[in-house]
């Protein structure tokens, strides 16, 4: 009976494990800034296709990402994963043309999901929000920066 449980256990804990794609501080930052910029939802932007970006860079030695929002899409040409979605994570792409986020993005994935949201509008109808920038230091993230890119962003 106790090699039964210890059985079920672990094989909860692998269950657990095999499901996680980000980082929990990462998707922290992630969530915490789609909360304070959420997708709109009014009749004009209803043909949209929202979805907030992460870009990973370095800056001297030091890695680096920023969240945004963006109704444009994105080009088949950079390196996107996703779509990492579920009922709390919004619509999210990373970028990482370096694979700097390996600490923080343990599933690097492409989905159908991803292939919705390529361009559709190059011009892109909306102005960006602000933009928040992340240093990462070991598996932990620090908001660096706020970068406001313009006033007028559907809010």
């Amino acid at each position: 009976m106790k090699n039964i449980f210890i059985l079920f256990l672990a094989f909860i804990l692998i269950s657990s494990d095999k499901n996680k794609d980000l980082n929990d501080n990462f998707r922290k930052a992630i969530i915490d800034y789609q909360i304070a910029y959420p997708i709109p939802t009014s009749k004009q932007t209803k043909k949209r296709k929202y979805a907030y970006s992460v870009v990973f860079y370095q800056k001297n030695n030091d890695t680096c990402f920023y969240v945004v929002r963006s109704s444009t899409g994105t080009d088949r040409e950079f390196n996107f994963w996703g779509m990492y979605l579920d009922e709390e994570l919004k619509s999210t792409i990373v970028g990482d043309d370096e694979n700097l986020s390996s600490k923080m993005v343990y599933n690097k994935k492409r989905n159908k999901e991803l292939e919705k949201f390529y361009f559709f509008d190059k011009d892109g109808p909306e102005m960006f929000p602000p933009m928040y920038r992340y240093l990462v230091k070991n598996r932990d993230v620090e908001l660096i920066k706020i970068d406001t890119i313009s006033e007028n962003w559907e809010r």
